[in-house]
């Protein structure tokens, strides 16, 4: 509460409403100009007691003024000792006479509980009595009791006609207050425009919290030009009239060099003048400032002496950062916590975030408790805080400690962006890139991640770099794609550097470099990304990027990866295990690591547990648990799962035979690139089995399967251009892939090749070929070919 001051005195006085007692007549009105002599220091120095002593001889005389003065005199304990219950009965005789001024005091004793026992509603009466008479003051009170809610229904459209009739009776307190309506959007919508107009009436009023907002307004760019250099002016506007907001706001611009070239000195200076009277906020900026000073561990120790002082008043900001010290400085964490805590019960938003993210992960004294992060999150975003926004966001798109929730999801980030956020950028470019919660659209995609971007996020710079290679959004441009990566990855952002050393290593974007591929993949591996590790680990699998092949160097980067959550990592370790490469064969152990990747969401590890499941491998045989994995798989295009799939269906080992749900999963894996599936559509395109009989479209789909080394689809196609079947009869071109295929160790295309060789189709023929080409097929215990070794021997025998 604002006391009764020397100013508002002299306004009453000359507002002309003087009320003269029914005994003292001019003697009373004398005594109460007496006493504003001596208040004021008129008679050459001021005298508070003689100034109460004469309010009292008036007041006992009934005169109003009197009476409201001397009231004021106990409500300040000004010249007397403070006694608030002497004030309101003061302010109750006054008011009885009408005077607006102790009309509004008393009412503000019944709101505040000063003197009286605390009614809202005779708080509300009397402060309607003064606002009523034009006084601009209870005007101003009692907009802020209905914009505000306090003691009354939270009225805002009311609380701004008692704020405008203030503000056009002068007060600049209302039209300050008006422009924080509008900036806040508090029960209107948000308007920076008027907000700035306002606190420049204000501020040209003299008023230094509207000097303060509008110095706000010029450092932010809300409802004017933005200028630095102007909102010093006003911060130190308001520093010079004593406002303690506005020396810390003009220290804090020394202290960063904003709008005033940097001055540590001239800031600590400002802040020591404000912390002067133990004014918490100030002795925040003063904790603040030691914080930052490079001295070290002496001014650590004055920055939680001073954020001590400051919470001890109850600040919330300074328990944050009491909370943070105990963090960065690997103090107690208990002790880190329970600032954290403090502070965030008081609801500072900084200190619920902070928190939440402690909860989301757990770690530091914190148990994971992904409910209470969302909590915290959800209270820090009602107050508009944009990192918590963000953090809303990614909960609800994951289900994090509440339901998954796509579309509020996308909402939060929105906010987030909108309000500035770099990551809520990056997050909801995300989101518009892939549909989640909103639309697919690739241009917002593209303009948030390079909102983003330009402010400097790693991330957006790398998804950006991303973007430009694959044309999302944006026309493709290869050069500003790798720029950007180059920028993130300079930068030391391991996944921009995953992304170089890809493009480089593929060359299909730029000259294939392995050198620079390798350079910029180990930096990944050295800061321990996961997609980097797994791609090394490939590297050595295969013998790529002029790697030699290496199942132990594989194996350890596959760990790696694995130990931290990779899911193709972990699938890898989990077939290393299963089929004893670096490592002894254990299938149990194997089983483990795929179920763990399986639950990721990794197809391929869902088709090999599937498998697993399908042939009892460190698990019991089970059709109906392999055909589930299966059909997970191949809802991801998995090519193998759709393969087996098709299978199943086709052999009906779990339910019913279903041929063509078969040929359909065998059709989606043959698209996806699988030989073995091209090969098996085929003979259902042959067999019409699912499909309507077409032996063209089946040779056509052994020709795709045989152009992969498949064994299967050479030996069939050969049968094709043999028997003419689909494609016109070629006996050359089926000796071609009977042999093709014969030696890839088919037993049935060695026997068609034998007995081409046999009977000379293709070729000319030559018995001791096919006799060759027999023996190979009887040593895979083809019994028919070990009768036709013993024949083709006789044919030998009887030619010599």
């Amino acid at each position: 509460m604002r006391n009764v001051n020397a100013k508002l005195l002299l306004q009453i006085v000359a507002s002309g409403i003087l009320v003269n007692s029914l005994s003292g007549g001019e003697t009373a009105a004398e005594q109460v100009k007496n006493a504003l002599r001596y208040y004021n220091g008129e008679n050459g120095k001021v005298d508070y007691a003689s100034a109460f002593e004469n309010f009292r001889k008036a007041a006992e005389q009934g005169n109003a003024e009197a009476q409201y003065y001397l009231g004021s005199c106990f409500l300040n304990g000004t010249g007397t000792a403070r006694n608030p219950q002497e004030a309101a009965r003061w302010f109750a005789k006054a008011a009885e006479q009408k005077l607006p001024a102790a009309q509004m005091w008393l009412g503000i004793c019944y709101q505040k509980g000063l003197g009286v026992k605390q009614n809202d509603a005779e708080a509300l009466k009397y402060l309607t009595f003064a606002a009523d008479n034009n006084l601009a003051e209870a005007q101003y009170y009692l907009g802020r009791m209905y914009c505000d809610g306090a003691g009354v229904s939270k009225d805002p459209e009311g609380g701004l006609i008692f704020l405008r009739r203030a503000a056009a009776n002068g007060s600049s307190d209302a039209q300050y207050y008006i422009g924080k309506v509008y900036s806040e959007g508090l029960g209107v919508s948000r308007n920076f425009d008027e907000a700035a107009r306002w606190f420049r009436r204000s501020a040209d009023a003299g008023n230094s919290y509207g000097d303060v907002a509008m110095g706000d307004c010029l450092q932010r760019g809300h409802g004017v030009m933005q200028s630095n250099e102007d909102a010093v002016n006003y911060y130190r506007r308001a520093a010079d009239k004593g406002n303690v907001l506005g020396m810390i706001k003009l220290g804090t611009c020394y202290l960063d060099g904003v709008g005033v070239a940097q001055n540590r000195q001239l800031a600590l200076e400002w802040f020591g003048k404000a912390a002067a009277k133990e004014n918490p906020e100030a002795l925040m900026a003063l904790g603040r400032y030691y914080s930052q000073s490079p001295a070290g561990s002496a001014d650590r120790a004055k920055a939680i002496e001073y954020f001590t002082k400051a919470a001890s008043q109850g600040n919330a900001e300074a328990e944050y950062w009491l909370g943070v010290e105990e963090l960065n400085a690997a103090g107690s964490r208990g002790k880190a916590i329970t600032h954290l805590r403090r502070s965030a019960d008081a609801g500072f938003p900084l200190a619920q975030v902070r928190l939440g993210r402690l909860y989301l992960t757990g770690g530091n004294g914190v148990q994971k408790d992904e409910k209470r992060a969302v909590e915290l999150f959800r209270k820090a975003a009602d107050a508009g805080n944009s990192e918590a926004l963000y953090f809303m966001a990614v909960c609800l798109s994951k289900g994090a400690g509440v339901a998954a929730n796509p579309a509020m999801a996308a909402e939060y980030a929105l906010k987030s962006a909108e309000s500035g956020n770099s990551f809520g950028q990056y997050l909801y470019g995300i989101f518009c890139q892939e549909g989640i919660g909103t639309e697919k659209n690739p241009e917002a995609a593209f303009s948030w991640m390079m909102n983003a971007a330009k402010q400097g996020n790693l991330a957006a710079m790398a998804q950006l770099g991303d973007y430009y290679l694959n044309g999302v959004g944006v026309k493709a441009d290869a050069d500003q794609g790798i720029s950007w990566l180059k920028k993130a990855a300079q930068e030391n952002d391991s996944n921009a550097q995953f992304l170089l050393g890809k493009i480089y290593s593929e060359g299909l974007l730029v000259p294939q470099n392995y050198q620079d591929a390798l350079g910029w993949l180990n930096k990944a591996a050295e800061a321990n990304n996961p997609r980097a590790l797994h791609l090394l680990g490939v590297f050595y699998k295969d013998g790529l990027a002029g790697m030699p092949k290496d199942p132990e160097k594989m194996f350890q980067f596959f760990k790696r990866a694995e130990g931290l959550n990779n899911p193709d990592a972990i699938c890898w370790v989990g077939l290393c295990y299963l089929n004893g490469i670096a490592v002894a064969r254990d299938v149990n152990t194997a089983v483990k690591y795929l179920q763990r990747a399986a639950d990721l969401g990794n197809a391929e590890a869902e088709f090999w547990l599937g498998v697993c499941y399908q042939k009892g491998l460190g698990v019991a045989q089970n059709d109906t648990k392999a055909f589930e994995l299966f059909k997970k798989a191949a809802a991801q295009d998995n090519s193998s799962a759709l393969f087996y799939l098709g299978l199943y269906y086709k052999n009906g080992r779990v339910g019913k035979e279903d041929p063509v749900a078969a040929a359909r999963c065998l059709k989606r894996a043959a698209d996806l690139g699988s030989a073995e599936a091209m090969y098996n559509l085929g003979l259902f395109y042959d067999n019409g089995i699912g499909v309507k009989v077409d032996h063209a479209e089946a040779a056509r789909l052994y020709q795709k399967a045989a152009a992969q080394d498949n064994a299967y689809g050479q030996y069939a196609l050969a049968c094709a251009y043999e028997a003419g079947r689909g494609v016109e009869e070629e006996p050359v071109k089926a000796l071609y892939y009977y042999k093709k295929s014969a030696q890839q160790g088919y037993k049935y295309a060695m026997f068609m090749l034998a007995r081409c060789y046999e009977r000379g189709i293709g070729t000319d023929r030559d018995l001791r070929a096919a006799l060759r080409w027999y023996e190979k097929a009887a040593e895979q215990n083809m019994l028919l070919a070990g009768d036709k070794v013993k024949a083709v021997e006789l044919a030998i025998s009887l030619e010599e």
